[in-house]
């Protein structure tokens, strides 16, 4: 007699051979689609350009990576602003330089109360660790309480990195939020790409009436006391001003 089991084990047979033809099929469906999604978190965490230049494709110039000499650029800075020579920057020689003098407790390691020429270079290094062409961090411009609008904004190099980075600048929106940017190509920026270099900055504020005379006091523009020092961080949050 025919045993009614027999039906089932070829079913199971044929089943077990499909799912083996099937299998790599399934796979290389499952990474083409990992493919996929780990393309679409590039283009959204480094901006259209900087994804298509990684996959090799023609596009307008972007902004090199930032390279200098961090031991250079440090004896820059201490020959500029160490008027004792001991090798440190006190919160007296920081006035100098207000953006390093608002950064000062970034930078301060030891807690001395004074940037040493090791920890500014550490500092500097710390740019070139980045691995980032530009930065995008925005900054929040108010006076009196009140958002500042329609505010010209210039970001202007410290002398001692005048010749490794580039002028900044940007108008204060409605929100009294400014995201300066470097001269980029005009196809860059049209995709909405834009930045400046990480490093130390005087800044100048300006805002002018209908008949061009100036509202905003002399010590935030033309005699600007004004500074910040840019590095980039995670969270990307704004940097504040208050006049």
């Amino acid at each position: 007699m025919l045993s009614g089991k027999s039906p089932p084990k070829a079913t199971a047979r044929v089943e077990c051979d499909l799912a083996c033809l099937t299998r790599p099929v399934m796979l290389w469906r499952d990474y083409l689609h990992e493919g996929i999604i780990c393309m679409m978190r590039l283009a959204r965490q480094c901006g259209f350009w900087t994804t298509c230049l990684a996959l090799g494709c023609s596009g307008p110039k972007h902004p090199e990576i930032q390279v200098f000499n961090a031991v250079e650029v440090t004896e820059r800075a201490m020959n500029h602003l160490d008027d004792d020579g001991d090798g440190k920057l006190s919160k007296a020689e920081l006035k100098e330089c207000p953006g390093l003098f608002r950064s000062r407790k970034l930078i301060d390691q030891d807690n001395d109360n004074a940037i040493s020429s090791t920890e500014l270079q550490a500092r500097l290094q710390a740019y070139l660790d980045e691995q980032l062409a530009i930065v995008d961090r925005p900054i929040h411009i108010q006076r009196g309480g009140r958002q500042l609008t329609g505010a010209t904004v210039e970001l202007l190099p410290e002398g001692f990195m005048a010749d490794i980075i580039e002028p900044a600048s940007g108008t204060t929106d409605e929100r009294g939020i400014v995201r300066p940017s470097i001269e980029l190509d005009e196809e860059i920026r049209g995709v909405g790409t834009r930045g400046y270099r990480s490093g130390v900055y005087r800044v100048k504020v300006s805002k002018k009436d209908s008949s061009g005379k100036e509202l905003l006091p002399k010590k935030y523009n033309k005699e600007t006391t004004l500074g910040i020092e840019v590095k980039q961080e995670e969270h990307f949050e704004p940097i504040y001003l208050r006049l």
